[in-house]
């Protein structure tokens, strides 16, 4: 009988277990095959990669584009309103809610619609004297109305503090866009031409072509609603409004093919 537990059985399933381990690791090795051409990472501003741990062999490169558009607003935010100091609470709200009704009115006769106009601030507080008493009641109504005539603000303005009277308050104004998407289009375009540039510069010196898009990222386009410091208006004319320019920036990342 043959001994199977002597020295010549446990050589050979020795051997059979070493054959397995190094076949297990060529196969392993030839399924997360991935090739960085460009860049240090996913963290750079450039990578790429075959893919060939997820069945698609596509190379590609990853490269970040921005581009800038400098673009006049045409939306004005302004933020106004009327305030009245009063014996009573009740006699200073009604004084400012009689001069923010007839303010409501003057520019809805403007061509301002009720959508356009809300209500921002609505508050009455005691006045105190330096005894510590209650010495009247201030009451204050503060409206935010959007209009896209920019132009015809000025005397819009104008005309506001006039009905308004000694108590009309300005707090500011700034300027947007009606459609920020529109104004962004040529920037958006410009970017991904960039960032094609780009991945067409990491690539020089390799046997290969940037090729068709497979994703874009957007990480935030546009510029926040500029402040406009209101200048005081004489009595020769409007209020003086310039809407100006503001610069608008979009950043992308795109994941071209290499072919």
């Amino acid at each position: 009988m043959t001994d199977t537990n002597g020295p010549s059985a446990t050589g050979a399933n020795s051997s059979r277990i070493t054959m397995g381990v190094v076949a297990l690791a060529a196969a392993t090795a030839a399924t997360l095959g991935t090739v960085a051409l460009t860049g240090s990472g996913d963290d750079g501003p450039a990578s790429a990669q075959e893919e060939g741990e997820t069945g698609d062999d596509i190379r590609t490169i990853r490269v970040s584009g921005e581009a800038t558009v400098d673009v006049t607003p045409d939306v004005a935010t302004v933020t106004l309103g009327a305030q009245h100091t009063a014996p009573s609470a009740k006699k200073a709200l009604d004084t400012v809610s009689a001069r923010t009704s007839a303010t409501i009115d003057l520019l809805k006769g403007a061509g301002i619609t009720e959508a356009d106009i809300q209500t921002s601030n609505l508050s009455v507080s005691p006045n105190y004297v330096d005894d510590g008493t209650i010495d009247g009641f201030q009451a204050s109504n503060t409206l935010s109305v959007r209009t896209k005539d920019i132009d015809g603000l000025g005397d819009l303005l104008d005309e506001v503090s006039g009905a308004t009277g000694d108590q009309f308050r300005l707090d500011g104004i700034s300027f947007s866009f009606d459609d920020p998407d529109a104004v962004l289009e040529d920037a958006r375009a410009e970017a991904v031409a960039n960032a094609r540039e780009k991945a067409g510069q990491y690539i020089a010196n390799e046997d290969v072509e940037i090729g068709e898009i497979r994703t874009i990222a957007e990480q935030g386009a546009g510029s926040p609603p500029v402040p406009y410091e209101m200048e005081a208006a004489d009595s020769a004319g409007s209020v003086p409004i310039e809407a100006g320019s503001q610069e608008l920036s979009v950043d992308v990342t795109v994941v071209f093919e290499l072919t």
